[in-house]
């Protein structure tokens, strides 16, 4: 169960980390373009707003031991190590303790 916790909270840890970070360069790219709305820019901030939430969710299942979100857990974990540095630390020591800790999905 420690198991699942450690990769729970790195997986809501990235989430959190990178929901911040995109609010931080969004706020710097809509700042420098004289608060003009684009269009254009709405499907991919959508995108990584479901990103950033699908990471806390399933982060805050795998924590709970959830037997739903462990392979939802893994994909997002895989994912999550091709999308920023923070990423890759998370998402690497998530799938570790993930994998290390499948029997406390069983046994939850």
């Amino acid at each position: 169960m420690k198991n699942l916790r450690i990769a729970g909270s790195f997986l809501q840890f990235n989430g959190g980390v990178t929901l911040l970070f995109g609010f931080a360069i969004g706020a710097a790219a809509f700042y420098g373009e004289g608060f003009s709305f684009n269009i254009k820019a709405v499907i991919p901030v959508t995108l990584f707003f479901i990103w950033c939430f699908a990471l806390l969710q399933v982060g805050k299942g795998i924590k709970a031991a959830n037997q739903k979100y462990r392979t939802p857990g893994l994909v997002v974990a895989a994912i999550s190590l091709a999308t920023s540095p923070v990423g890759l630390i998370c998402g690497a020591v998530s799938l570790f303790y993930q994998i290390k800790g499948k029997e406390s999905f069983k046994n939850a």
